[in-house]
């Protein structure tokens, strides 16, 4: 995770006034609003999440267990936090408790955000998992802005992201029988995976890009990135390298 992402402590949402056991009912209207004008969401660190792709983990700190608790409550998506500057909205699709209070989590990334100010908010935390009812749980959140994907169009350009498309999965089919790209239905660290390869060009795009074997940094920066044609583009120069080698032998310019 991060060490530099900083969290102001600016309370909101709390008071000796306020009921704990409301606290989740006014937080809910806090994390509302619509994209354009900042909304604020519920905010855990980690490794760059890519849109489509799929990650599992165990979560055991208490304010990563809140955070995770209040948007599967509210049914809302939450950030994962990739760098000072960018993220991703993710979707919860599991949520099991374990006996030590911690929690088994599935996530799905959705869309590319862009993150703004932090805040340190305040959870009611539920009976059971290490909290006695109505005590508040620490929760981070930050405030977010969904990055733009840009689309052109044309029967051109369609050609040119079906060529890609095709370019991709042969350099992944490369890679990976190179022993540089997990077999499919594996991942990263984390349990990551990402299933078939989608039939949608920006999906795929996200799909393609999940698969890179990139360092943390390097992932991150993938979100920035705002069309399909360039993002596949990034894989098939990132790929060639790996699909040209043999197995366990890695080019030293593709390791620099």
């Amino acid at each position: 995770a991060p060490s530099n992402i900083g969290w102001r402590n600016r309370w909101i949402m709390l008071s000796d006034s306020v009921d704990p056991s409301q606290l989740d009912v006014r937080l809910e209207g806090a994390f509302s609003g619509p994209f354009a004008d900042g909304r604020l969401l519920p905010a855990i660190s980690c490794r760059p999440l890519m849109p489509v792709e799929v990650v599992s983990f165990r979560a055991v700190r208490p304010h990563v267990v809140a955070a995770l608790r209040l948007c599967w409550k509210l049914s809302l998506p939450m950030a994962a936090v990739a760098s000072p500057e960018v993220g991703t909205a993710a979707e919860l699709t599991s949520l099991v408790e374990t006996a030590d209070g911690g929690l088994e989590v599935v996530l799905v990334g959705l869309y590319p955000l862009r993150l703004g100010r932090r805040e340190v908010v305040a959870s009611s935390s539920p009976c059971g998992g290490g909290g006695r009812p109505g005590a508040s749980q620490l929760v981070n959140a930050v405030e977010v802005e969904r990055l733009p994907e840009s689309r052109g169009g044309g029967a051109a350009q369609e050609a040119r992201l079906k060529a890609l498309r095709e370019r991709v999965l042969g350099l992944l089919g490369r890679s990976r029988s190179a022993g540089f790209v997990p077999a499919e239905g594996g991942g990263g660290g984390s349990g990551a995976g990402v299933g078939a390869p989608p039939d949608d060009a920006v999906a795929f795009s996200w799909w393609a890009a999940s698969r890179l074997p990139l360092p943390p940094q390097a992932r991150a920066g993938l979100l920035r990135v705002a069309s399909a044609e360039e993002r596949l583009s990034v894989c098939a120069a990132v790929l060639s390298p790996f699909a040209r080698a043999t197995a366990g032998v890695l080019p030293l310019r593709a390791r620099l």
